[in-house]
């Protein structure tokens, strides 16, 4: 902001052309923010809802052997894949990983999310895919 830009206190002493000038040169417009107070608790539960939905869509169950040629196709080509388990967690949805296959053997596939490994048992697979 301007240092030298003086607000008046006063009521009805401030001319248009001074507001005119604020609102030009000094006045930040929040944008969408200044309209997410509008959000009822209702509307944000809806969106959450919805989000939940959408993402725990249950898969079919693959046998062993299309799993571990999918691990075996998603290793080789470093492709993102999404491995659903048999499981659902405390918010009632089926748990889901998504990353890169760095490696496996008969008993865990090991997937890089983010920065980070996660060691899954072969066993627990439900589902896996290829995102898209």
């Amino acid at each position: 902001m301007n240092k030298n830009f003086k607000p008046k206190n006063l009521l009805g002493q401030i001319k248009e052309k001074e507001a005119e000038d604020f609102f030009k040169n000094y006045y930040q417009d929040r944008g969408m923010l200044k309209w997410q107070g509008f959000f009822l608790s209702d509307h944000t539960a809806a969106l959450s809802k919805k989000e939940r939905l959408k993402k725990s869509f249950c898969r079919p169950q693959q046998t062993l052997t299309s799993i571990m040629e999918l691990l075996m196709h998603s290793w080789q080509s470093r492709k993102d894949i999404v491995i659903q388990l048999n499981q659902i967690d405390t918010d009632q949805e089926i748990t889901e990983f998504q990353g890169v296959i760095q490696g496996f053997d008969e008993k865990q596939v090991y997937l890089k999310i983010n920065q980070r490994f996660q060691a899954i048992d072969i066993s627990e697979i439900r589902n896996i895919h290829f995102i898209a």
